[in-house]
């Protein structure tokens, strides 16, 4: 199983602006050499990750490499207070919408180094449905699963993905989500998770 860098995921190492982890030590091709060998090492790419939200999203819970900070803080009283919020897109053919985050500035102590790195594959195939419906392109060449996104966190297993993003996914890929309907029983754990913890920018 080949894998690439999608070019959704560039912004972990350059868009300063990004609301998750950055990446600001190993560049890109450094990076997946290292994910490479580690999928290798560890019987290849479908033995070393479990499934996703969908079947054609995967994840890999490899130990931290790199100067990645964890993406999400608790809140507690000492950073409510300094919570922002505005409408962003992820990138300029979406559309905006409503999301909350802290400065790392503000994080009282700094932001902790992540332990671990969540990295989510999305499979050739729903790529190119997505790539068709945004009017955009895959990456050239022979490859199976695609990195489209990480996060850095303390532990290795899935934490929900944040209710706006389970929203966008369900308005379909032509708003640049993946079309999964909406699952009510995971959005309200979802909405629960997120009411306890906020992004870091």
């Amino acid at each position: 199983m080949a894998v690439v860098l999608d070019p959704f995921a560039f912004r972990h190492w350059d868009d300063p602006q990004y609301h998750g982890a950055r990446i600001s030590d190993m560049n890109k091709d450094d990076f997946m050499l290292h994910l490479k060998d580690y999928i290798e090492k560890n019987g290849g790419f479908m033995n070393c990750s479990v499934e996703g939200y969908a079947p054609f999203c995967r994840h890999i819970f490899m130990p931290n490499c790199t100067s990645a900070q964890v993406d999400a803080i608790e809140i507690t009283e000492s950073v409510e207070k300094f919570i922002r919020t505005g409408y962003l897109a992820r990138r300029s053919d979406e559309l905006p919408v409503l999301c909350r985050w802290i400065k790392s500035s503000d994080i009282p102590g700094g932001v902790p180094k992540a332990a671990f790195l969540d990295l989510i594959f999305y499979s050739r195939e729903q790529l190119i449905l997505e790539a068709q419906a945004m009017k955009g392109e895959i990456v050239p060449g022979e490859w199976d699963w695609a990195l489209i996104s990480l996060k850095g966190q303390y532990s290795a297993h899935e934490t929900p993905m944040q209710p706006i993003t389970m929203m966008r996914n369900a308005l379909g890929a032509e708003y640049g989500g993946s079309s999964v309907p909406l699952n009510h029983s995971k959005y309200i754990d979802s909405a629960n998770h997120w009411n306890k913890y906020v992004s870091v920018e």
